[in-house]
């Protein structure tokens, strides 16, 4: 009986090993013919759903360690993607919150208010958050010339310790 047992947990072993090996092939072939081409390893290039092409050349990336000097004379436009929630309980000093999935709706507002010259930073949540260079490509398609997006997100904004606020004012969106 012990025999049988083990002969079956053998074969079931060998199926599954199948089956999870079949399954990171038709995972991998699908990818391969996917717009967005997801990495399959993650790295601070390959963010997953960000479309390739030339338009990445006129959007900068900023490491957090190199921002306060770029933000320090007040003549950028800090815009955090992140969710209204987590805005309001803590967000860069100066920040001006428009959620990415609130964006299309409130993108009207933002133009009317940002000259397309502005120096705009853009950011998300951490490293790996790809919205951030999803709004820039939005924004370079509609003339705004000077894009930067802050690799390193919010997250690498509190690593940093750079200038924050939270709960102490009413949450600034157009």
């Amino acid at each position: 009986m012990i025999n049988s047992f083990k002969t079956i947990i053998q074969r079931n072993s060998i199926r599954l090993m199948i089956l999870f090996l079949s399954s990171i092939l038709v995972t991998i072939v699908i990818n391969s013919f996917h717009p967005a081409k997801l990495p399959l390893i993650l790295t601070e290039q390959r963010r997953p759903g960000i479309p390739e092409g030339s338009w990445q050349e006129k959007i900068k990336f900023i490491n957090v360690d190199d921002i306060a000097a770029e933000i320090s004379n007040g003549q950028v436009v800090l815009i955090d993607l992140r969710e209204s929630k987590e805005f309001e309980e803590l967000h860069a000093t100066g920040a001006i919150n428009i959620p990415y999935y609130e964006f299309e709706e409130l993108y009207p507002d933002f133009i009317d208010q940002i000259s397309t010259d502005k120096s705009i930073f853009i950011f998300c949540e951490g490293m790996l958050c790809g919205l951030s260079t999803r709004v820039a490509k939005k924004l370079l398609d509609t003339g705004y010339k000077n894009l930067t997006v802050v690799k390193q997100g919010f997250e690498g904004w509190k690593k940093n310790q750079l200038p924050m606020e939270g709960n102490t004012k009413k949450r600034e969106v157009f």
